[in-house]
């Protein structure tokens, strides 16, 4: 016969119920701490990236410049208009005044598309695949933007021949 009270099966019940807890409690903590520090890595690359992202952009052109322009069949916009160069502009950007002028002062025979014109102009823009103005075509090259001397450089690449004038909107020297 077992010598003692009646209730030891009750203390070794409370004493490992009472490890148990530590034991949950323990994994609970565990895994709090674990989500605080995924949360924490989460913000950070969060920061890092929304400041990191653009710097590392600007470096990467830094490093590999675009190039000034793209290479293209531009035959078949050539063959629409009499003229050696193709700008499409608007009337109220800038750049494309500055462009206007730089053909006018180099006396560079250009026809202009109103790239928020007609639907015609408007579609033919469109064909481009592009978001800005000014995009000049000279001979094979495409131009997007205003840049001086990748302008000054495409028109040196003309024929004597397309350098008198000046606009063209209309399709006449």
């Amino acid at each position: 016969m077992r010598v003692g009270s009646g209730y030891d099966h009750l203390g070794a019940a409370l004493s490992m119920n009472g490890n148990e807890t530590k034991r949950r409690a323990a994994g609970a903590t565990a895994r709090a701490r674990t989500i605080a520090v995924a949360l924490a890595l989460f913000a950070g690359c969060f920061a890092a990236g929304r400041w990191g992202a653009p710097q590392a952009v600007a470096l990467w052109h830094e490093w590999f410049p675009p190039p000034p322009f793209e290479t293209a069949d531009n035959r078949s916009y050539f063959a629409r208009y009499d003229a050696p160069v193709l700008l499409f502009a608007t009337k109220t950007c800038p750049y494309c005044r500055q462009a206007r002028g730089l053909f006018d002062r180099q006396g560079v025979r250009y026809h202009e598309i109103d790239a928020v014109g007609s639907a015609e102009e408007r579609a033919l823009y469109a064909t481009l695949g592009a978001e800005t103005v000014p995009i000049t075509l000279i001979g094979d090259r495409r131009i997007f933007g205003y840049d001086e001397a990748v302008l000054l450089e495409s028109i040196a690449t003309l024929e004597p021949v397309a350098l008198s004038g000046g606009r063209s909107n209309d399709g006449s020297p």
